[in-house]
């Protein structure tokens, strides 16, 4: 798998996970971007650590995913996550046309372990959890719409639950009431943009990914 390397340094690297391939290892043995990474790299260091993923993709989504090189590197990106001072942007294509040209969405969320879904909720309700994102339209075709979507906070396949909850599902997202895509195990959702102050050298650090639609 030739996988395409958008940021590199001692520390951290970014690529380009297609749609379709696992963030990281399943119980299952199936392909994943950890795995085909370590092979792209062939490193002169001993492999004893990572890279080790930093956050993850959603089997059918493609897009920018970043790996920690060093414990520190980890450790530190771990903690600008769990802060929320890494900005994640993301396209995606949707179902009919959104009222608002812009809009923040706030819902609640619960992880529906046996059904492996996300369920969306108005109201707050006992074991849901706070989820929102802004989304601004860039294109309307004539029964879809492209959009930019900032994520605020990221929960189990929460932007898929939340534009389906508004009536707007992403297109080949069959879970959420989307229709179908020629290309299985793919949906017209891509981590296009990452954005947060290197943890190591305090630089300004930008990563981008067009999407393939």
């Amino acid at each position: 798998m030739d996988l395409k390397i958008l940021y590199k340094d001692k520390y951290l690297v970014a690529v380009e996970k297609p749609a379709g391939l696992n963030s990281e290892p399943d119980a299952k043995g199936n392909p994943n971007l950890a795995d085909e990474l370590k092979k792209k790299l062939s490193i002169p260091y001993p492999l004893k650590f990572g890279p080790a993923i930093i956050h993850r993709l959603d089997r059918p989504v493609s897009g920018i995913v970043l790996f920690a090189l060093t414990p520190t590197a980890l450790k530190k990106m771990n903690a600008l996550f769990a802060e929320r001072k890494v900005t994640k942007i993301y396209q995606a294509i949707i179902k009919g046309h959104p009222q608002h040209p812009k809009q923040k969405l706030q819902h609640f969320l619960y992880k529906d372990t046996i059904n492996k879904k996300a369920i969306i909720s108005n109201e707050a309700k006992n074991d849901f959890v706070t989820v929102s994102l802004t989304y601004k339209v860039l294109e309307k075709y004539e029964d879809n719409s492209k959009l930019e979507i900032e994520l605020h906070s990221g929960k189990y396949h929460q932007i898929r639950a939340q534009l389906s909850a508004i009536g707007h599902p992403i297109l080949g997202d069959i879970l959420y009431g989307g229709n179908s895509l020629t290309t299985e195990n793919k949906i017209m959702l891509h981590a296009s943009a990452l954005s947060f102050v290197h943890p190591i050298s305090n630089q300004q650090i930008n990563i981008e990914s067009l999407p393939h639609f």
